[in-house]
């Protein structure tokens, strides 16, 4: 007997898909419906995977008690042979891989114990940054030489950047010198100090 099936998984729509990781852990949810008319949905896990294969995973799981009724999603049917809205949240750990993390797999269990399995998705992308250490080569300036002796002069400083992931935004130069560079006073002529001839 084929286990439950699922349809519009997405990112939580009350979060934007980023994810930041600094020193600290960060939690994303993610949303889907499940169906399962036979035996009723039990409960699922989603696995997601990063740069590196790196892979982190997280899980629902529908409860009833006589108190509270159902729970573990936003709506449930009956018999759970429908779940709406469950939502899994996943756990960045500090220092994950920066990059682009989506849904590979999606594993979801009826009452019965039946497991269906959905493999080599690539769903729902969240965008994980952290603090990168960047380092760059290749530098170049243009014009070069730079002609600053006749007034302020405006180059192109050109690199390349290591270790990050998507594009650098901003970078800062600056010189060996507070006031940068300038042209060095003229040098005088000591004067005599002796009897004119």
């Amino acid at each position: 007997m084929r286990g439950p099936t699922y349809d519009d998984l997405v990112v939580d729509n009350e979060r934007q898909p980023y994810v930041y990781v600094g020193e600290g852990s960060s939690t994303m949810t993610y949303d889907l419906d499940v169906h399962d008319p036979q035996a009723g949905v039990s409960g699922g896990t989603l696995t997601v995977t990063g740069p590196g294969g790196q892979r982190l995973t997280g899980s629902f799981a529908i409860d009833w008690t006589w108190y509270a009724g159902y729970q573990g999603c936003g709506y449930i049917e009956w018999g759970q042979t429908y779940a709406g809205s469950c939502r899994v949240s996943v756990t960045f750990p500090a220092h994950a891989a920066s990059g682009t993390w989506t849904v590979s797999r999606v594993e979801l269990t009826d009452n019965a114990g039946n497991t269906s399995a959905y493999s080599g998705l690539s769903a729902a992308p969240v965008h994980v940054t952290s603090d990168d250490v960047l380092s760059a080569d290749g530098f170049t300036a243009t014009p070069n030489p730079v002609d600053t002796w006749h007034g302020a002069r405006t180059i192109k400083v050109g690199f390349r950047p290591h270790g990050g992931q998507g594009e650098v935004v901003s970078a800062v130069v600056t010189t060996d010198s507070v006031n940068g560079c300038r042209r060095p006073p003229p040098r005088r002529r000591p004067r005599r100090t002796g009897p004119s001839r």
